[in-house]
Order: structure tokens, then C-alpha cells, then sequence
């Protein structure tokens, strides 16, 4: 019982750590959206809300990892494209929210082209660290192994 419980509250810290750096990441992306494009447009209050709807929203795909932990690699693949398509989405809507026609169709273009580089080399860390990580393990497993 009391493992079941430790789990769960590790699952829970894992999703609030994940909602609030996603939260962290797009405020920042707002804010630098707006204070480089905006200009003169009047800023509201609803704009504080943003980076909480978008993170919502941007967590949504990520379900899959934090309630099913074997994945297969296609599940995994489908679920980081899923993930990059609400991100593009979501990134684009606010621009366009936050800036309007000023950038042009070669801006957006531009942004989401941006917003997908990032995404791909914040993949490509992620696997590097987990994979460092797991060849850390695999060698205290190996060392144990040995001293039998």
C-alpha cells in the first residue's frame, strides 16, 4: 500500500514539475513574442492567463508517459509528434493573438520553423541525458553483477 502511495505522489510531483517548467518556458515565449512584435498593441489582463491555458494544453499529449510506463517506440514517436503538432498549433495562436497580420505569412512560417528546431534539440538533450543516465545504471548493474 505504501509503495502504491509513494508512486503515486512521485507521478504527482513529476506532472506539477512538467506543468510548471512548460509554464516557465511558454510565459517566456510570450513574453518575448510580445515585447520584440507587439509594439504599440494594448496588452490585457487575459494575457496573464495565457501561458496556464497553453500549458494545459501542451501537457495533454504527455499523459500517455506519465500513465503508462512502457511505451512502445511507435507509441513514443506518435505521442512526441502529437505533442510538437499542439505546440506549433498553440505557439502560432498566440502569435497571431499577440501580434496579429504585422509579421506576414513568411513570419509565421519563421516562428513555427523556430518553435521546431527548439523542439527537435530539446528532444535530442532529452534522449542524450536519458541515455547517459541509463548507461550509468547499466554499468552499477554490470559492477554488481561482477562482485558475486
Amino acid at each position: 500500500m505504501k509503495e502504491t502511495h509513494k508512486n503515486h505522489t512521485e507521478l504527482m510531483r513529476s506532472i506539477a514539475f512538467n506543468f510548471l517548467t512548460i509554464i516557465a518556458e511558454t510565459t517566456l515565449s510570450v513574453a518575448v513574442i510580445g515585447a520584440i512584435f507587439a509594439g504599440d498593441e494594448k496588452i490585457t489582463y487575459h494575457y496573464f492567463f495565457l501561458p496556464i491555458v497553453l500549458s494545459v494544453a501542451y501537457m495533454l499529449p504527455c499523459l500517455p508517459i506519465y500513465l503508462k510506463e512502457n511505451m512502445s517506440v511507435k507509441q513514443v514517436i506518435f505521442q512526441r509528434i502529437l505533442e510538437l503538432i499542439i505546440i506549433e498549433a498553440g505557439t502560432l495562436f498566440v502569435s497571431h493573438l499577440l501580434i496579429g497580420e504585422k509579421l506576414g505569412i513568411v513570419g509565421y512560417i519563421v516562428v513555427g520553423a523556430s518553435v521546431l528546431i527548439f523542439d527537435i534539440l530539446s528532444y535530442i538533450t532529452q534522449y542524450i541525458y536519458e541515455k547517459s543516465k541509463a548507461e550509468k545504471i547499466n554499468k552499477i548493474i554490470s559492477n554488481m553483477r561482477g562482485k558475486r
